[in-house]
């Protein structure tokens, strides 16, 4: 079925969900809840960063329904954590890449542009959460930074040509990460509780 929360913003939620719930699931191993991807897994994720690179309307449906079907915590989040090693970098980017969509600050006249917001704090704080009670994925996700810089720091190692990308793949992401934890724009209850939040998360960010 086509979907659209704007004119022009036609998408098949369907086939988006259908992708969403196909990344893997979390299976008990000697007792403790393991993530195991679906061996299809890389290209269902590539599939949603279609989807994504297309979500042109400025109210981002696409993004807004994986935010809904809470694939950043169910399935981005985990995946990153348990598949971060040498055997599986072009998964673990493009699932930072995946993290870097889900986050990316609304348009500002865009419809639903506090929705938004929340939809990114709110990736934010899973993202906070996750740290706390599963592991922290911030360390994994800077771990990727090393070798660039290693060899930006080292004139004997040749850099390779994906490490600009990587860099500012990086520096989109805690941009985006730092723009979340502000307290959406326009609200009027609840300012001062906003405040803290966001104060609390920033600091958990730099």
């Amino acid at each position: 079925s086509l979907s659209a929360s704007a004119p022009g913003a036609l998408f098949d939620e369907a086939h988006l969900q259908s992708l969403a719930s196909s990344l893997g699931k979390k299976q008990k191993v000697n007792g403790v809840d393991v993530y195991v991807k679906d061996p299809q897994c890389h290209e269902t994720l590539q599939d949603l960063l279609r989807f994504l690179r297309r979500d042109a309307s400025k109210d981002r449906p696409v993004a807004c329904a994986l935010h809904a079907w809470n694939v950043l915590e169910k399935d981005a989040l985990p995946l990153l954590l348990t598949y971060h090693g040498l055997d599986h970098e072009a998964l673990s980017l493009d699932a930072i890449k995946l993290l870097v969509f889900l986050t990316l600050p609304p348009d500002s006249d865009a419809a639903n542009v506090i929705d938004q917001k929340r939809k990114s704090r709110a990736a934010l704080e899973a993202m906070v959460r996750f740290r706390a009670t599963r592991g922290d994925v911030f360390a994994v996700l800077f771990s990727r930074l090393a070798g660039p810089l290693e060899r930006h720091e080292d004139s004997k190692l040749r850099a390779r040509e994906e490490d600009g990308k990587l860099v500012q793949l990086f520096v989109t992401l805690v941009r985006n990460l730092l723009l979340a934890s502000q307290s959406p724009a326009g609200e009027t209850r609840g300012e001062a509780d906003a405040a803290k939040s966001a104060r609390r998360l920033r600091a958990s960010v730099v």
